[in-house]
């Protein structure tokens, strides 16, 4: 099978059921396959009497575009770099409001899929932003509209510079394991000593290969080989190198600046989830990728909503460190702010 736009749009049941039902009998979520089917196409379980049909609990759910939409924005996003919204609306026939929506399910269901840190990992930090491609006169009015200098000054300083791009600039981490797999952190604010520690806390990180940043120095249980480039060494005592992080960063802002120029701080999460699942799957053919994606895509969303009410529930003290996992990774999804926003409403 050669898979083309053409043989997902004129097969897309045969595609839905080789990705939802990996070709088997349909089963309950009781795991039950004793099932009959009712005249509208749904099925219901003989053990537990629930009815549901071959769209519930995935991406599909409570939608009412046909199934050959979703599965074309999905091959899309597997299969190639990105698409713009606008593009994907004229492609499939919805507004483009929809088609946002629909991009950004996508987008997020690529960050479930799960890579595992070693205990070895290289690791680095970079920033993107449109500062660089301003024109001097947008760079002059962006520093008056944000007070770095004052509406009538025709000249800035260095230091005013630096820290008018600093402000403008959005900044990622970038994690690779032993296998040559990464994961791209988005981090909100400032890159400080206190966040590296926490994300390197998180994923159970050992031993750290990084440039001559003092990020991560004095980390508890952590050892640390560096490589200083700012003179001219680039490799690491014991040989080791962070150009694979470089090469990641290259990848990310070729796509960014292509595509995602303006994108909101609150989204940046979902496009590095798109470049990172690209990443990690090149090479390999696009019938195991799409298959890849859309078996993703077959797991329950969780809404805003959804993270609201689990917040309003437990009534948690600190949502960072209490929550489920599967709603932290919502959390990493850019929402961090509307959530304690919310939170701090409901809790007594």
């Amino acid at each position: 099978m050669k898979l083309t736009v053409k043989y997902v749009i004129e097969h897309e049941q045969e595609l839905w059921n080789s990705i939802r039902w990996d070709n088997a009998t349909p089963a309950c979520t009781c795991g039950s396959q004793n099932l009959y089917k009712l005249s509208d196409g749904r099925f219901k379980c003989k053990c537990c009497k629930s009815v549901f049909s071959d769209t519930s609990n995935t991406i599909m759910k409570n939608s009412n575009l046909k199934k050959w939409q979703w599965l074309y924005a999905i091959f899309t996003l597997s299969t190639t770099r990105s698409i713009s919204v606008r593009e994907m609306s004229r492609h499939i026939g919805v507004s483009v409001s929809t088609a946002h929506k629909m991009l950004r399910k996508v987008r997020y269901y690529m960050s479930l899929d799960k890579i595992e840190m070693t205990q070895v990992a290289i690791i680095d930090e970079a920033h993107l932003g449109a500062w660089a491609n301003m024109t001097l006169r947008k760079k002059f009015q962006y520093m008056r509209d944000n007070n770095f200098i004052g509406k009538n000054d025709k000249t800035y300083t260095k230091s005013q510079i630096f820290a008018a791009s600093s402000d403008k600039k959005e900044h990622i981490v970038c994690l690779i394991n032993e296998q040559n797999q990464c994961i791209i952190k988005h981090i909100r604010g400032q890159v400080n000593h206190k966040v590296m520690k926490t994300l390197i806390k998180q994923h159970n990180i050992k031993h750290i290969i990084s440039d001559e940043s003092k990020l991560y120095l004095n980390i508890p249980n952590t050892t640390v080989e560096q490589c200083n480039h700012s003179k001219g060494v680039w490799l690491t005592p014991n040989g080791n190198t962070t150009n694979p992080c470089e090469n990641r960063f290259s990848w990310v802002k070729r796509i960014y600046n292509s595509y995602h120029t303006h994108t909101a701080a609150d989204n940046l999460q979902l496009y590095l989830n798109q470049i990172a699942f690209k990443i990690n799957h090149t090479g390999q053919p696009t019938e195991q990728v799409f298959l890849k994606l859309g078996r993703l895509c077959c797991t329950e969303y969780v809404s805003h909503t959804d993270i609201t009410n689990y917040l309003r529930e437990n009534e948690l003290s600190n949502p960072r460190e209490e929550i489920d996992p599967a709603i932290l990774e919502m959390l990493n999804w850019g929402l961090v702010s509307k959530i304690e926003h919310k939170h701090k409403v409901y809790r007594k």
